[in-house]
């Protein structure tokens, strides 16, 4: 350890459990490259960073495989997939404040958005409009009922469908795209329309209106999504578009912008707080 604290040594990749060891007080940041399986872990994992009181970047990469990866692992936990939710809630979150997320988590009601003025999460910065992108508010309804016949019809045919069968199959549907560019008034490039696939699924999940069931073999635990719920009306989800949408008269384009920190763009989505630690303990977090 001493080679970390005494050297010039800039970065160290490590897993969670040697992390956890590193009590380095002038840590500048922490990415994480798979989501924590709580948000209670994100923050005692994320807390390495800026002990000293200077701030500090962390940065938590979320794609859609790790919600299955690590329910199949949390499943057996009383708690587990309650939790699991939470922290992919917390990484699909698109204009609310991480830092109030984070202490919501862990009982502290008492923090605002006006906590997060000095050193804003990503999420406050869109909110207040200073991050490219539009964030728009989309009718999902229509699409959840799609899920559902394509559930009913497999299940028909005694056949189970995963989170990525699902997405494959609404990805082929002609009609689910056209109502949903009709809504949001651009039409979607192959990976956005993907993403956002994803990002519904994982949605859907958060609020119960899928679950997961879990089958086991031998050599591994798999994750079918299934549903026995009927839909319920002007259900709203929240996308960011990292983009700028142009009226231009006849039909709105697409005008694509840069993201802040490429690495992130694709395909996993980040989600990034400033010095999480010092904020709660100051507030005594999203």
């Amino acid at each position: 350890m001493n080679f970390i604290m005494f050297t010039h040594v800039q970065v160290i990749v490590a897993t969670v459990a040697f992390g956890m060891g590193i009590d380095k007080p002038d840590v500048r940041f922490v990415w994480h490259f798979a989501a924590s399986r709580s948000l209670e872990h994100y923050y005692q994992e994320s807390g390495r960073a800026g002990r000293d009181g200077l701030p500090a970047v962390c940065i938590i990469q979320w794609r859609f495989a790790d919600l299955f990866r690590l329910a199949s692992l949390v499943f057996a936990e009383a708690t587990g997939l309650t939790k699991l939710l939470e922290i992919a809630s917390f990484c699909l979150a698109t204009v609310n404040c991480r830092r109030k997320l984070i202490a919501a988590s862990l009982g502290d009601a008492s923090w605002t958005e006006k906590d997060c003025d000095e050193q804003p999460c990503d999420s406050c910065l869109r909110s207040r409009g200073l991050e490219n992108g539009q964030l728009l508010q989309i009718n999902v309804s229509s699409l959840l009922e799609k899920v559902y016949q394509i559930l009913a019809e497999e299940a028909t045919n005694k056949r189970r469908l995963t989170g990525q069968k699902i997405v494959d199959k609404l990805r082929t549907s002609k009609s689910v795209q056209t109502d949903l560019e009709q809504q949001i008034g651009y039409s979607m490039m192959r990976d956005e329309y993907t993403h956002f696939l994803e990002q519904f699924i994982c949605w859907a999940l958060i609020r119960q209106q899928l679950a997961i069931e879990f089958h086991f073999t031998p050599y591994s635990t798999i994750c079918y999504i299934v549903s026995d719920k009927k839909v319920a009306t002007d259900l709203m989800m929240s996308y960011w578009h990292q983009g700028k949408i142009i009226n231009t008269g006849r039909k709105r384009s697409l005008k694509p912008m840069p993201n802040e920190i490429e690495i992130c763009s694709k395909p996993a989505q980040c989600a990034r707080t400033e010095n999480p630690e010092m904020a709660i303990e100051l507030s005594d977090e999203g």
